[in-house]
């Protein structure tokens, strides 16, 4: 979990506005819609770092079931498809899978670690490649 991602990028496009950036209408709603975008970054890892300390004093607990980890993966690629698109990336497992791979995991709390893995890659994605 990286806090300082979120954190300085919400200073960096509110001192821009601050500097004069909020009466440049090219650029005022898309810093304020990014700093919202961090902000609710920050806001889901504060949120999960609240469950891992509930679940480490017992106040929580994790539902683990099993689950095909490959139906978590399609799920963020389909997530992630648009914006690859645009940024010239191809999202692909790295060979053909034939069968489930099965895991025993809690599901949503897999499915929102795999959620924030389509966050950072949106922030990191060069233009063309393959992930």
């Amino acid at each position: 979990m990286n806090f300082a991602h979120p954190i300085f990028n919400m200073q960096g496009y509110l001192d821009t506005l601050i500097e004069g950036g909020l009466e440049d209408p090219k650029i005022n709603y898309d810093y304020l819609n990014r700093a919202d975008k961090n902000l609710e970054r920050l806001t889901a890892l504060v949120k999960d770092m609240d469950e891992i300390a509930n679940i480490e004093a017992g106040r929580e607990s994790m539902k683990v079931e099993r689950i095909n980890i490959l139906d978590l993966v399609e799920g963020v690629f389909s997530l992630m498809e648009i914006r690859a698109k645009e940024k010239k990336i191809n999202l692909r497992f790295d060979k053909e899978y034939d069968r489930p791979i099965w895991v025993k995991a809690d599901r949503e709390k897999t499915d929102s670690c795999f959620f924030e893995f389509d966050i950072e890659c949106d922030l990191l994605w060069p233009q063309e490649g393959l992930l």
